[in-house]
C-alpha cells in the first residue's frame, strides 16, 4: 500500500475515533487511501465492492462486503463497542458509479443498530448466557442441532407465525396449511395459535431470560419440535415435545458447537423471527410466508389477541416521537411482575418512533429496534436466489423491501400446496445423531476448558502480583510482558471468556489506549487480570456441574 498518500480534507470529523469509528469505502480505487488510514491508526475499514466487480481484496486488516447481507455479517464481527460514527466514502474515479447511496446509508445505519442490540444483549446478559450455555452442554450434546435440518425441506413451503397484532386477520386460515407447509412460530405466539386450533411444527426461542411462562400459557401437546438456542434458560429444555433441536444464536453461542465439529449457527437479526427465517432458508424452504410480522406499531396494539401479553399497549409520548410499552398485570400471570413498584402498569424503556412504508400503502410508525429487524429481513429477501421466494402475508404493519406482498388467502389460492409428512421429515432429520460420540466430545471439551480456566486464573494472579512489583520497581517490566503474553495465549482459545465481561474488557482497553504513563497502563492491565480471576470464580462450578451431568448421561 502507498503510505505516502493523504486523507482527503473533511473526510473524517474532527472528533473521529480511529479505533472504534467505521469507514466504508465504496467501489474500487481505495488502495492509495488505505495506506494513509493505516498510518493514522484507523482500525475499522470496510470495502464495499459490488459482486459484479471481480477485483482482488485489499491487503491488511481491511474487510470486504459484496452485498448488503455481507455488510451486516462484517459489521457483526466487530468486537467491543458499536461505532458511534460511520462515514461512507467513494474515492474519485471509483467504479462503478453508486446509484443506491441512500439505500446503502440506511442499510449501514440498520447494521450498526443490530450491532448495538447484540452488544447491549451481551453487556446485559453475557454472564447469564455463558453460564446457561455451560449448564445446557448436556442437552447440546444429547440432542440434534439445526445442522441436521440443512437442505431437508428443499422446495417445501414454510409459514413463520409471529405474534404481531395483524395476526388476528389471518390466523384462522393457518389451519389450512397443516400438513401442507412447515409451520414455525415462537413461544410468545403459542397461546394465540392454541386458541385458533393451529398446531405448530416448530417452536423457537433464543431469549436468555427465563421465558418459561410462555410455555405454561400454551399447549405443547400438538407441537412437533422445540428449536432452542443453546444459551436459553435450562428450564425450557424440561418442557416435553417429541423432538428438540438446538442452535447457536450468532457468536453468542457458537462456541458450544465447536467440540462437536458443527457450526449450529443462524444469522443474527436481533429477533427470534429472524432466526426462524434464517433456518427456513437453510432448510431450502420455498415459499417462505410471513404472518403476524408487523414490525410496526398498530393502533396502540403490540401483540395479537390470545397471546400471553395481549394486554400490552403502546403509549405515545407527548413529543410524538417516542413511546413506552405498557404491560398490564392480568390474571394468572401476576407472578411475572411481582416486586415492581406499580401494581397496575409497568412501563418499558422509552423507544424512538420513525415512519416507514406500510404493507398496504401509505406509512406506519415503527420503533428503532423494529426498523433494524425490518432492514435485516430486507437484506435477506434481496439476497434470495430464484429457487426461493419470500412473501409478506402479514396484511398489516410495515412494508418489507425485497419481498412480495400478498394476503395469505390469495397465496393459498394461487397454487396447490401438496400434502407432505412434515413431522416424519423432522423425525428423520433428528435420527441422524450420534449421541454417544457427541457426549464424549463435549465431556473432553469441558475437561480441557476447566483446566484452561484454572490455569488462566492462576496466571492472572501471577500477572497482578508482578504488576504491583513493577510499580514498586521490584521487578523488570519485561518479566511482566512475558507473563502477560503467556496469559493471553492461554485465554484466547477459551471463546466464551470475553462474553461474560465484555463491557469491563472494553472499558479497560479504552482506558489503556488513553493511558499517559506506566502507572495508568498497569492500572488498566490489573482491571483485566481481575476480570479473568472473576471468570474463573464464576464459571468453574457450572463447568464441574456440566462434567457431572455428562458423565451421568454417558453412564445410562
Amino acid at each position: 500500500m502507498n503510505s505516502t498518500s493523504t486523507i482527503p480534507a473533511n473526510l473524517l470529523p474532527a472528533d473521529w475515533d480511529p479505533r472504534s469509528d467505521l469507514l466504508v469505502l465504496l467501489g474500487t480505487g481505495s488502495k492509495d487511501l488505505l495506506g494513509a488510514l493505516e498510518a493514522v491508526g484507523q482500525e475499522r475499514v470496510i470495502e464495499y465492492v459490488p459482486e459484479e466487480l471481480d477485483t482482488p481484496a485489499s491487503a491488511g486488516k481491511v474487510l470486504r462486503a459484496r452485498n448488503l447481507e455481507e455488510l451486516l455479517e462484517v459489521v457483526m464481527t466487530f468486537t467491543g463497542s458499536t461505532p458511534t460514527r460511520a462515514v461512507l466514502h467513494r474515492p474519485a474515479g471509483t467504479e462503478p458509479a453508486l446509484e443506491n447511496a441512500q439505500e446503502l446509508s440506511e442499510a449501514l445505519s440498520a447494521c450498526l443498530e443490530l450491532h448495538r442490540i447484540s452488544s447491549s444483549s451481551l453487556e446485559d446478559h453475557g454472564l447469564r448466557m455463558v453460564t446457561q450455555g455451560i449448564r445446557n452442554m448436556v442437552h447440546v450434546a444429547s440432542l440434534p442441532s439445526i445442522q441436521n435440518l440443512h437442505g431437508a425441506f428443499k422446495g417445501r413451503p414454510c409459514v413463520i407465525v409471529s405474534p404481531g397484532p395483524s395476526l388476528d386477520k389471518n390466523i384462522d386460515q393457518l389451519s389450512e396449511l397443516a400438513g401442507r407447509a412447515l409451520i414455525m412460530t415462537c413461544s410468545h405466539a403459542l397461546g394465540a395459535l392454541n386458541a385458533a386450533g393451529v398446531s405448530a411444527d416448530m417452536v423457537f426461542d433464543c431469549d436468555p431470560k427465563d421465558i418459561s411462562r410462555h410455555y405454561h400459557a400454551g399447549d405443547l401437546s400438538n407441537v412437533g419440535a422445540k428449536v432452542l438456542a443453546a444459551t436459553v434458560s435450562p428450564k425450557l429444555f424440561e418442557f416435553e415435545t417429541p423432538l428438540t433441536f438446538t442452535f447457536a444464536s450468532a457468536s453468542h453461542s457458537d462456541w458450544l458447537f465447536d467440540p462437536l465439529g458443527e457450526s449450529g449457527g443462524l444469522a443474527f437479526g436481533g429477533s427470534v423471527a429472524c432466526a426462524e427465517f434464517a433456518l427456513a432458508r437453510a432448510m431450502g424452504c420455498s415459499p417462505i410466508l410471513l404472518v403476524g410480522q408487523d414490525l410496526a406499531l398498530t393502533e396502540g396494539d403490540y401483540y395479537t389477541s390470545g397471546c400471553i401479553d395481549q394486554h400490552a399497549r403502546i403509549e405515545t409520548d407527548s413529543d410524538g416521537k417516542s413511546f413506552h410499552l405498557l404491560h398490564r398485570r392480568e390474571g394468572e400471570h401476576l407472578d411475572v411482575l411481582d416486586g415492581l413498584a406499580d401494581p397496575i402498569v409497568v412501563a418499558g424503556e422509552q423507544e424512538g418512533l420513525i415512519e416507514v412504508p406500510a404493507w398496504g400503502g401509505g406509512s406506519v410508525s415503527t420503533s428503532i429496534s423494529f426498523y433494524s429487524y425490518l432492514q435485516w429481513f430486507s437484506f435477506q429477501a434481496r439476497s434470495l436466489g430464484p429457487e426461493c421466494e419470500a412473501v409478506n402475508c402479514t396484511e398489516g404493519g410495515a412494508f418489507i423491501k425485497g419481498m412480495r406482498h400478498a394476503s395469505l388467502a390469495s397465496v393459498l389460492g394461487e397454487a396447490e400446496f401438496a400434502s407432505f409428512d412434515v413431522r416424519g421429515m423432522l423425525r428423520e432429520c433428528a435420527a441422524n445423531t450420534d449421541v454417544e460420540a457427541r457426549r464424549r466430545s463435549m465431556a473432553e471439551h469441558v475437561h480441557h476448558s476447566t483446566a484452561r480456566l484454572q490455569e488462566c486464573a492462576s496466571l492472572a494472579r501471577k500477572c497482578k502480583a508482578l504488576a504491583q512489583k513493577v510499580l514498586r520497581d521490584e521487578a523488570p517490566l519485561e518479566q511482566l510482558d512475558l507473563a502477560e503474553r503467556g496469559l493471553m495465549d492461554r485465554i484466547r482459545p477459551v471463546r466464551f471468556f470475553s462474553l461474560i465481561a465484555q463491557a469491563k474488557i472494553v472499558h479497560a482497553v479504552e482506558k489503556a489506549n488513553q493511558a499517559q504513563d506506566l502507572e495508568q497502563n498497569l492500572s488498566c492491565s490489573m482491571e483485566l487480570y481481575a476480570v479473568i480471576e472473576e471468570a474463573g470464580r464464576l464459571l468453574l462450578e457450572p463447568l464441574r456441574e456440566a462434567a457431572s451431568e455428562l458423565a451421568l448421561a454417558r453412564s445410562k
